[in-house]
């Protein structure tokens, strides 16, 4: 009935749906360049593999250190510890770490929190920092075995967020090569700023550290008060760059992607929350247009397959 499609199409949009995947692991093969994790600079193969290393960390864990193994990596772990997912697999002269975003998006979304955690370069949210916290003497004990020439950090969504978390706390303790993020959130705010801007980021991390935007994005506005402070590439409808850009050398830009205010961001979980029970409130006379899609930025924007395509299509 036009009811049950409204009410499907409300949870797809509005909870981003149960993850369905875009490509198979052929095509994700075909899209990673295991050559390209040894540049030193921004490259979008480089990019295009990372997304799809950011895609493979969804699948369980045989399937994760198989493909992996079969995509030329070498030594892969999968590591599940409390909420949060990863694996670490090596390369020659390096290490890569992909972090899993969150499989229950609108669950995550629609409870999220906003409150921070100090750390000695800032504040930073305090659940990110405790995923990455969760993992952390895994991923060290793997790095001592290993002794990496230089690591790469990589992840979707939480997965941005935790691997941002990662380049902060690994800043006085092992290179960091490169850091790419996909449609993460925000992590920090107050002295963090100021630490990125004047501290480890701008000696160590300005052109290693580059964060993709697809479009109108939502979760990359959240969430409100907290500040992205990294290279942005920012995709438009298409697979266009937009003019805007973020760095820590560049203080005055004007045209950046507004974060959400806190009112912006409670009626957002109240609709979220909402579409999760069904709840006919929150769908318009459209049978594909819950109130979530156009009321807000856009959440299908969200799906890591749209930016592996767009990635792909640089390439």
């Amino acid at each position: 009935s036009a009811d049950s499609l409204k009410a499907s199409a409300a949870i797809k949009e509005g909870l981003f749906g149960s993850r369905s995947p875009d490509f198979s692991l052929d095509e994700l093969k075909e899209m990673f360049f295991l050559s390209s994790l040894a540049e030193n600079q921004f490259n979008w193969k480089t990019a295009l593999s990372l997304a799809v290393a950011s895609e493979l960390v969804y699948k369980n864990r045989s399937v994760v250190e198989r493909t992996a193994e079969d995509w030329g990596l070498s030594a892969c772990k999968f590591i599940d510890q409390e909420d949060t997912q990863c694996f670490i697999a090596s390369y020659e002269g390096g290490v890569m770490i992909s972090f899993r975003g969150s499989e229950s998006l609108g669950d995550w979304l629609a409870n999220m929190r906003i409150f921070t955690t100090k750390r000695k370069y800032g504040a930073v949210h305090e659940g990110f920092y405790k995923g990455f916290a969760d993992v952390r003497e895994i991923l060290e004990e793997e790095l001592e075995l290993r002794s990496p020439d230089q690591i790469l950090l990589t992840g979707h969504s939480l997965g941005g967020a935790l691997a941002t978390i990662a380049a902060a706390e690994w800043k006085d303790k092992y290179t960091v090569n490169g850091v790419y993020t996909f449609g993460q959130p925000a992590v920090g705010k107050g002295a963090f700023e100021t630490f990125f801007r004047n501290g480890f980021f701008r000696v160590s991390y300005s052109d290693k550290f580059f964060r993709f935007v697809n479009d109108d994005d939502i979760v990359t506005r959240l969430p409100p008060l907290y500040r992205h402070l990294e290279k942005l590439y920012h995709f438009d409808s298409g697979s266009g760059l937009k003019a805007r850009t973020e760095s820590v050398s560049d203080t005055a830009i004007t045209d950046k992607p507004k974060m959400m205010s806190e009112q912006e961001f409670a009626n957002f979980q109240l609709l979220t929350r909402k579409a999760g029970r069904g709840d006919a409130t929150v769908i318009t006379e459209s049978v594909n247009g819950p109130v979530l899609e156009g009321f807000l930025p856009s959440v299908s924007d969200h799906s890591l397959g749209g930016y592996i395509k767009k990635l792909r299509n640089k390439v």
